[in-house]
């Protein structure tokens, strides 16, 4: 005699857990200063998608989540974590010195492993470029051949950072393991990356040096923000922009922002008390081109 199986039961996450979730990936999303077609982007996922998760109209698969959760640098479990949005709001404002100190203290060197989103000694990638940008900023490296020029930066990175200075580097990629990030010491303004595929978790250190060897600009690119331009696998372009003298002091190419652009952009915006040199794009905070212009011309002389 036989016995009917009862119905499978389609189990769902609760209502309350899906808002969770929903209002850290928009906190974090908004902490980084990513729309939700910039987030889907990166993740290789449909903007659509994002709305609905953030509206808590769609479940995430665990694959999805990790996904979504190392694109905005927090570990798997704070991005449901109860209460977790708040830190995600005060994130931005909070002194970037204080992973600086937490990485002394930890007497870890740059070869000890750090969980992406550790919220202690992870150094997210905006607080890394501040640090980075601040620190070395004005350092000379006036006469140093390249490969001597190269170490000294290292070495100036590791004081910034917290890190004991090394007695020498090992050959690892990248050259700092524990923050997932290298170093390019370089007078241009483009990044090549050659023979070498792009890991999207990766950040790249662009150290802009001027013509009397002075670091003049730190900038962090991340790999996922690389690989949007590549089509191969490896970085080997070069994008470069060249000034034609004319009369005007000043000339506006286009006064329409891309279709991609308009829908973050907003007239009439006063930025201050709002943002600052330093602050990350956000949406609804943007001015149009063409507002911009108007705004900036008196200063150019």
């Amino acid at each position: 005699m036989g016995c009917a199986m009862p119905p499978k039961t389609l189990r769902k996450p609760t209502k309350a857990l899906l808002g969770v979730l929903a209002e850290n990936l928009r906190a974090y999303r908004h902490a980084r200063g990513l729309s939700q077609e910039g987030l889907a982007d990166l993740c290789d996922l449909h903007r659509t998608y994002i709305g609905s998760v953030e509206r808590c109209e769609r479940n995430v698969t665990l694959s999805t989540l990790e996904t979504l959760a190392k694109t905005l640098e927090v570990t798997v479990p704070r991005s449901s974590h109860q209460d977790e949005s708040r830190r995600a709001v005060t994130m931005s404002a909070e002194d970037p010195q204080r992973f600086v100190e937490a990485i002394r203290r930890s007497e870890f060197t740059i070869y000890d492993p750090i969980d992406m989103g550790d919220p202690e000694l992870w150094i997210p990638t905006p607080d890394l470029e501040y640090l980075l940008d601040r620190g070395l900023r004005g350092v000379s490296l006036e006469g140093l051949p390249l490969r001597t020029r190269s170490k000294a930066v290292k070495q100036h990175v590791c004081r910034v950072l917290g890190y004991p200075v090394p007695f020498s580097f090992a050959r690892v990629q990248p050259r700092f393991p524990g923050q997932l990030f290298d170093t390019y010491t370089q007078k241009s303004n483009n990044l090549q990356i050659w023979n070498e595929e792009i890991v999207p978790s990766r950040r790249y250190v662009i150290v802009r040096v001027a013509d009397d060897g002075k670091i003049v600009k730190v900038k962090v690119v991340t790999g996922q923000a690389l690989a949007l331009f590549d089509t191969t696998g490896t970085l080997t372009r070069k994008y470069q922009a060249r000034l034609i003298p004319v009369e005007t002091t000043a000339e506006l190419i286009s006064r329409e922002d891309t279709d991609l652009l308009k829908p973050f952009v907003k007239t009439g915006i006063n930025l201050k008390g709002l943002a600052s040199p330093v602050s990350y794009p956000v949406a609804g905070e943007l001015i149009p081109i063409s507002e911009l212009f108007e705004r900036l011309t008196f200063l150019v002389n």
